[in-house]
């Protein structure tokens, strides 16, 4: 069946009229973005297996841990080498394939490569001949017995070949299938109207997700499109046939339909290639190639969603839920501490209210404590959280000041000194960078304390890794017990800081970290502190060693 809209709008192009075509809603589809990790190669799109990701460059690859995000091994090519453009991957059966094209070079070439995960080594390489197009994304289609794809469909390869408005017309953009020796057996269009959401580019990203289904991205809009399958038909060249060209390729000739447009999701990446956890159902791995940031996300469909076409009004938007544990982090031993819908195990004064499945800070009234046990002495916690302007607040783990700071760095005047902003051990270390989101966003905090090791973590990034017996430390340690807190002492309630401003937490989860289990470090560099900053600190430790009046 063909896009409802193609002949609408081509009609109208015949008269002259502009088309202003609905955009198909998300369908009851929910995007929640869980962490980031910073990765240098993520600059065309990532690859996923079930321990690493693969962060993709034009002629370079990282490999990176997925619950660390370290990076453990990679492959550059040179710009002058004979790999020119990667473009999406996709990880099978312990081999890494990569779309690959000489974009913007004319006539069009296009190949894929394949690498070994293990040793991130080239192990192979298929070329087109004469190509379609440049390609941008091939991956493996699932086995017959999935509903969403059809049986004309499943097995082999299907492949993605694009054109730009650089170099061509992007409705030549077409999605092709291939069996398992790359003879090709089908072929499809994108609809006219996404052809015109793709803005003068095309398909970057492409790959089979939830239920079997058929996703794609365009080059820069925070999109992720749903495709369904029309029908591809095959025409074949008998001994009385000369209709048909008579070319060594192939003895049929697969005639093109139109994907179906069914969904538009929106999502924190812009654009370019992506892929889906094989461990984790409904996990996206996507990209920000202007932070170098890969991005892991949640995509689920919410059964009870309206679903909302109309490209005059904003997605109509389902009622946030608590975001249950992931596999890893049922596997790890994980509990939740806040189910997004009841106070349950916490204490307060009635100044803390739930909204959209977060605890949200309404007014004074002092902090929320979780009570039904107290911090482990070797955990692992994390959360989210979200500012106002000019927002100070944090997050009390062990006895004393003892606080994960949360703030807003631009608006709040605390901002200025790092040993007192977003993710610092308040008044103590400073984070090695300012990694936060910009204003009303949501950020991924973690704390790790193990044995004599603290680490902070924001937006996927460890920004403070230090063992406090470290005599290096010596005058941010001194510091912290002026203020107030003995970095040996444990045994301590949750805390979530009422500092005067609104603040909201939400997906707090902990875990008692075994006594075998190696933390993994990372090195650390804290950010320095101004003059200006340092002169009031000192003032303020001035104030602070000053006999208090009886």
């Amino acid at each position: 069946m063909s896009h409802p809209l193609s002949l609408f709008a081509l009609l109208c192009a015949l008269c002259g009229k502009t088309v202003f075509a609905a955009i198909p809603g998300a369908g009851g589809w929910r995007h929640e973005e869980l962490r980031r990790f910073k990765a240098a190669e993520a600059n065309q799109g990532v690859a996923v297996d079930a321990e690493f990701f693969y962060a993709i460059d034009n002629h370079a690859l990282g490999k990176y841990r997925k619950d660390t995000g370290a990076r453990v091994a990679g492959w550059d090519g040179g710009k002058g080498g004979r790999i020119q453009h990667l473009n999406a991957g996709v990880v099978f059966n312990g081999r890494l394939y990569c779309a690959h094209s000489n974009f913007p070079k004319l006539p069009e070439q296009s190949s894929v490569e394949i690498w070994d995960t293990a040793t991130m080594q080239p192990v192979g390489s298929h070329r087109f001949e004469q190509p379609p197009g440049s390609l941008t994304w091939a991956v493996p289609v699932p086995e017959i017995g999935d509903k969403n794809v059809p049986a004309t469909v499943a097995g082999g390869w299907l492949a993605c070949f694009a054109h730009y408005k650089s170099t061509s017309d992007p409705a030549r953009s077409v999605v092709q299938r291939f069996d398992a020796g790359w003879k090709q057996l089908g072929s499809w269009s994108f609809p006219a109207e996404l052809i015109q959401r793709f803005a003068g580019s095309s398909a970057s990203g492409g790959a089979f997700g939830p239920g079997g289904r058929l996703f794609v991205t365009g080059h820069d809009a925070k999109e992720l499109y749903l495709l369904g399958f029309g029908s591809s038909t095959f025409q074949c060249r008998d001994s009385a046939d000369d209709s048909m060209p008579n070319d060594s390729t192939s003895e049929c000739r697969a005639t093109k339909a139109l994907l179906e447009w069914q969904a538009t999701i929106p999502i924190s990446a812009e654009g370019q290639a992506f892929a889906w956890d094989p461990v984790e159902t409904n996990v996206l791995f996507s990209i920000s190639r202007r932070a170098k940031e890969v991005i892991v996300s949640r995509v689920m469909q919410i059964a009870d969603a309206t679903v909302a076409s109309s490209p005059l009004r904003p997605e109509a938007r389902a009622p946030a839920t608590a975001t249950p544990l992931s596999a890893e982090e049922q596997r790890l031993g994980f509990e939740p501490l806040f189910d997004g819908k009841s106070f349950t195990g916490w204490e307060q004064k009635g100044n803390w209210v739930i909204a959209d499945s977060a605890f949200y800070r309404k007014d004074k009234g002092g902090d929320l404590t979780w009570k039904v046990k107290q911090i482990p002495d070797d955990f692992e916690l994390r959360f989210e959280w979200k500012v106002s302007k000019g927002c100070n607040s944090g997050v009390y783990y062990r006895p004393g000041q003892y606080e994960y700071q949360v703030l807003d760095n631009v608006g709040s005047p605390y901002g200025e000194n790092p040993r007192q902003a977003a993710a610092s051990l308040f008044f103590c270390m400073a984070p090695s960078r300012d990694a936060t989101r910009p204003l009303g966003e949501w950020n991924e905090g973690r704390i790790v304390g193990k044995g004599t090791v603290i680490q902070h973590w924001l937006n996927g990034e460890a920004v403070i890794d230090f063992d406090y017996t470290d005599p290096k430390w010596a005058k941010e340690i001194e510091l912290l017990r002026i203020r107030g807190a003995n970095l040996a002492a444990r045994g301590a309630f949750l805390r979530l800081q009422d500092h005067g401003q609104d603040v909201w937490f939400r997906n707090l989860r902990l875990r008692t970290i075994p006594p075998e289990e190696k933390l993994a470090r990372f090195p650390f560099t804290p950010m320095a502190i101004p003059p200006a900053a340092l002169e009031k600190e000192n003032a303020r430790v001035q104030q602070m060693l000053k006999p208090k009046g009886k």
